[in-house]
Order: C-alpha cells, then structure tokens, then sequence
C-alpha cells in the first residue's frame, strides 16, 4: 500500500530525511513533491508545468537546496506571475488557494487586501502566509520543509573575551 513499508499497512512508513525533516514518499517516489510544484503552476501562472522547469524545482525540493518558501517566492516574484499584473484582490486570492488549498476567508481576506491598498508590501503579506501553520501543514502534507534552516553565527569581543554563539531557525 502506497506509503507503507509492508503490504499489511503497518504503522511504520517508509521516509526519506530531507532537510531535517522526516518525508513520506512510499518507496521514494517524486510524486508528491511534484504535486507540491505542479499546484504552484496552476495556482500562480494558472498553466501546466513544463517538464525542465519542474524537474529542476522538484529535484531542489528533494535534494534539500530549496524549501517551501523558495518555490513559493520563485513563483510569486517571477517575471511570468509579475506579467500577469493581478489586482491585490486577485493576489490575495491567489495566495489563498496557493499556500492553503482553499478560497480566502472573509476576514483575512479583507485584511490583507486592505493591507495592501494601506502600503503593506506584498512580500510582507506573502511572507505572512509562508510562515502561516496552514503553510507549514501543506507542506508536510507533501513532505517537504516549508522554510529552509539558517545558521547565523555572532561573535562578540568584550576585553579579550570572545564569545561565539550559533542559532538555527
């Protein structure tokens, strides 16, 4: 049975760590991170993949160079969606049905479009989604890490006393 590691449908699935993250493919298959992509495709240029183009941000996704959050910039700030020249309430609607699988509901919505129409950048309302639990739920749904992981590293000097602290997010 499809993400199983037997046939009896036990409890133990098969996963693959990518990124940190535990992902369940059912034998290793491209499918769902392919469906991860495709869904951005449709949503955000409201066109089918092509076949470079989607191999080259599923092979990213699974190889762990890309999270969530790229692709979702990639195809938000590309020359192609930028093309389209949506309205904020297109935009919004968008993203909506992008990043949660649903259509906006009535509060949000108008918050962010009034957001919008008030000077919030649309980065600042894409990265409201993108950091969203519903983000990082669809993201899971499709095995993937939703925002990559950063490492920064501080170092402070005080009178010959250097203290060097690393913090990963």
């Amino acid at each position: 049975m499809y993400g199983y590691a037997d046939d009896d449908q036990s409890e133990t699935p098969q996963a693959d760590d990518i990124n940190g993250i535990r992902a369940i493919y059912g034998g290793g298959s491209t499918g769902p991170v392919s469906d991860f992509v495709t869904r951005f495709y449709q949503q955000c240029l409201g066109r089918n993949p092509d076949t470079p183009g989607l191999n080259g941000w599923v092979n990213a996704l699974i190889n762990g160079s890309l999270c969530g959050a790229d692709v979702a910039n990639g195809f938000v700030f590309s020359q192609e969606f930028i093309n389209r020249n949506t309205s904020n309430e297109d935009f919004v609607t968008i993203l909506y049905r992008a990043f949660f699988g649903r259509e906006p509901d009535a509060p949000g919505y108008s918050g962010h479009v009034n957001g919008l129409y008030n000077g919030v950048s649309r980065q600042a309302i894409l990265n409201g989604f993108i950091y969203s639990i519903e983000f990082e739920n669809l993201c899971a749904n499709y095995g993937i890490s939703p925002v990559c992981s950063v490492t920064t590293t501080t170092t402070t000097t005080t009178e010959s006393v250097t203290t060097t602290t690393e913090n990963s997010r």
